[in-house]
């Protein structure tokens, strides 16, 4: 079965306006919230019911995008597959019983195989400025899985939540702040149908196409190229 997908990053978290990872798992700003709110007008954005299921990153700052969109008028199911990479406070979760009894709407129980599902291995060796093989193969493990796993899923029309690093290797697609895109997945493929613009290759001053700790080399669109990476662009 062919199936829709709609991927969006979330709104703006604290660790981003404040530049800041050491923030432990952070909650959306205000103007993220805003942000949030706002993507529902872009042009990708599918209307309520159009989507059978939405599947959100465990973070913090993921739930709470998934929430404002949606609410709890559409089963909204948590998957550990999809946190971001790094293993920073910023992008290390909360346990599962303190997200059950903030967001008692989301189910934190089918996705997950342990209660530990924050720990992980750093696929990108900062001080050498080279991907870790180890942490790498645990990262395409992880995405692999969570293609099959929304690949077996019975819903046809799916939208997740999830976060820049994530999607860079997922999707080899840089997206800024509650970027929306739509994708098909078909056996275990997806194929990206829709955009805010025309996807570019994205390089840098010296021609080189740019990769994101270790992914694939990377595309975008011309608005979030310069927004995420002009002279005061940043993630």
């Amino acid at each position: 079965m062919e199936k829709n997908i709609w991927f969006i990053r979330h709104g703006e978290a604290e660790h981003n306006s404040t530049k800041n990872n050491n923030i432990p798992d952070p909650l959306l700003t205000a103007f993220g919230e805003k942000q949030t709110l706002e993507s529902s007008k872009d042009s990708v954005f599918p209307t309520s019911e159009q989507i059978d299921l939405v599947i959100v990153s465990p973070l913090r700052r993921t739930v709470q995008t998934g929430l404002i969109l949606f609410g709890d008028k559409i089963k909204m199911v948590a998957n550990p597959d999809i946190q971001e990479i790094g293993v920073e406070p910023a992008n290390t979760g909360s346990p599962i019983e303190d997200l059950e009894k903030l967001y008692p709407s989301v189910d934190f129980k089918t996705a997950f195989p342990t209660k530990e599902w924050f720990i992980k291995k750093d696929p990108y060796l900062k001080a050498e400025k080279r991907p870790d093989p180890d942490g790498m193969k645990d990262l395409k493990a992880r995405l692999d899985k969570f293609i099959t796993w929304l690949s077996e899923r019975p819903e046809k029309n799916i939208f997740v939540v999830g976060h820049h690093g994530m999607f860079c290797h997922l999707l080899a697609i840089e997206l800024a702040n509650c970027e929306i895109i739509k994708a098909t997945l078909v056996s275990n493929k997806l194929q990206i149908v829709q955009s805010r613009g025309e996807l570019i290759d994205i390089k840098d001053s010296k021609g080189e196409q740019i990769t994101y700790k270790g992914s694939p080399p990377l595309r975008s669109t011309k608005q979030t190229f310069e927004q995420l990476r002009g002279e005061n662009g940043g993630h």
